[in-house]
């Protein structure tokens, strides 16, 4: 039996019924949001993706198309929530001007997340492929499938790169700061490859026996010294250029406090102007 009786959690998880799998897919999704702005709680995705690991062990028995349609369903839900949660502020967008956008709100909100977690369904499909249960590898196969969604979500029909997992360091506080310094090397999607890959990690811990545990525990200190190394060498990266002020600049920057509103429409076009000027005129 696994010591913290953790393959037992990831059996209940994966192996129950299909309502089960998508609420909780749908939930890990939903937390996973916090990752973002503005909270960037970026620990929040060891439960997300460890829970997603564990949903797709749940149907790495079933063959063929079933399997493949059940990992790809339990990767939309986990999507769904997401995004719903992550760009519900689409929604407010769409209210400025109410009267000939407001009927979008509903397309805004709950359609546009759906049509968004096709990529994740399709990466935990792909996944899905090559899954072995029990075996570390599928995490970096899940991380690689991620990152190859979040790729193509990026270039597809013009692109919607918002909410990529890389985003989660894109803070001004350390250590996300440092973190994200790697992205000079990697760009944001090797960042979110790196990401998901560590996130997903706790979910070997499920393996039996002491040859087991070691293994885990090894990726797991791996994994913690690879972070520490990318967040080490950024506040390197940082600390050799120190923000510092340029001579001979002057510069000045205003807020016209215009109302969201107002700024649309063409008889206040020549107002909106001459505030500007004014705040850009006026005595320092």
């Amino acid at each position: 039996m696994n010591r913290l009786g953790l393959a037992e959690l990831a059996d209940w998880m994966g192996q129950g019924p299909p309502w089960r799998a998508f609420g909780l897919a749908f939930f890990a999704g939903l937390i996973a949001s916090l990752a973002m702005a503005p909270f960037h709680f970026a620990p929040v995705l060891l439960f997300s993706f460890t829970i997603l690991t564990w949903l797709l062990d749940g149907v790495s028995h079933l063959a063929g198309w079933r399997g493949l349609r059940a990992a790809a369903a339990r990767g939309w839900w986990f999507g769904f929530g997401f995004f719903l949660s992550g760009l519900y502020w689409i929604g407010f967008a769409l209210t400025v001007d109410a009267e000939n956008f407001a009927h979008f709100i509903p397309m805004a909100v709950v359609a546009l997340p759906a049509g968004l977690a096709a990529f994740v369904a399709l990466a935990t499909l792909l996944a899905k492929l090559g899954w072995r249960t029990g075996s570390p590898a599928r995490v970096l196969l899940l991380a690689l499938c991620w990152s190859l969604g979040e790729w193509l979500r990026g270039h597809l029909f013009t692109g919607f790169p918002w909410n990529l997992i890389g985003y989660a360091w894109a803070t001004d506080a350390a250590p996300g700061l440092w973190v994200m310094q790697s992205a000079a090397f990697t760009g944001v999607y090797g960042l979110s490859l790196i990401s998901v890959a560590l996130a997903a990690l706790p979910a070997i811990l499920t393996q039996d026996g002491p040859r087991g545990w070691r293994i885990s525990l090894l990726l797991l200190l791996t994994g913690f010294a690879m972070l520490s190394g990318m967040a080490a060498y950024g506040a390197l990266r940082l600390s050799h250029t120190p923000p510092e002020d340029v001579a001979g600049v002057r510069l000045r920057i205003v807020q016209p406090n215009i109302e969201q509103a107002a700024k649309w429409l063409p008889e206040h076009r020549a107002a909106i102007f001459g505030t500007l000027i004014d705040l850009s005129s006026a005595p320092a």
